[in-house]
């Protein structure tokens, strides 16, 4: 049973986050916040193969980060037309972005001896924003949607790794530190319920394509 399914059966809004398919930066363990890559040929069939878990019309609203990789997933996963939210774009990485892990580290040391002590206000070099200030424009932006939609419905939201993250761990009453407990696999999904006044997480980490364990509730 998808984990959306008893959200609705309580009388409670679902919210239903997509982390986007996989890009060729994904693949090579570059980090990728705001650069503007499409998906490749296995992060569109990651997104294709979780569309046809998903019957057509299941989302009541469905919403997307401005990011050519979220916004092609959410095409996949249509209908309804997707509404773009730039409040759902991913952490800018700065003079990151492109690097792989390991010269990442190395030009960047100070930053990630900070990033991994606490990364609640750590801004990566040349960015303009810390995971924390990430957090909080997602938190708005997942108000403000939850607002627009009644009750027992189910609403699509496709963003990225640390904005879903990020947004899921002060939900959890987790500090940011703690951000990779709800990190997702590229083509996956968490829940979060809304009953009116509170968020709750439903599950972490769904897919019905992927092998492993059925999914995280919390």
């Amino acid at each position: 049973m998808a984990p959306w399914a008893g959200v609705c059966a309580r009388g409670d809004l679902a919210i239903v986050l997509v982390r986007h398919g996989r890009t060729a930066w994904n693949h090579e363990r570059r980090f990728l916040g705001r650069t503007d890559l499409a998906l490749d040929d296995t992060g569109l069939g990651e997104v294709t193969r979780l569309a046809a878990h998903i019957p057509a019309g299941t989302f009541d609203a469905l919403y997307t980060s401005p990011l050519t990789r979220a916004r092609q997933t959410a095409q996949v996963l249509a209908p309804p037309v997707p509404v773009v939210d730039d409040a759902l774009r991913e952490l800018d990485l700065g003079a990151i972005e492109g690097l792989d892990h390991g010269a990442a580290r190395a030009q960047h040391a100070a930053f990630f001896r900070a990033f991994d002590d606490d990364p609640t206000d750590a801004i990566p070099p040349g960015a303009p924003e810390s995971l924390a200030m990430c957090r909080d424009r997602v938190l708005v932006a997942l108000r403000a949607i939850s607002d627009t939609h009644g009750s027992a419905r189910i609403v699509g939201i496709v963003s990225h790794q640390l904005a879903i993250a990020g947004a899921m761990c002060s939900i959890a009453g987790s500090p940011l530190s703690h951000w990779r407990d709800f990190g997702l696999p590229n083509g996956t999904i968490s829940v979060l319920s809304w009953n009116g006044s509170t968020f709750a997480v439903e599950a972490v980490g769904w897919s019905p394509i992927l092998p492993g364990p059925s999914p995280a509730r919390v």
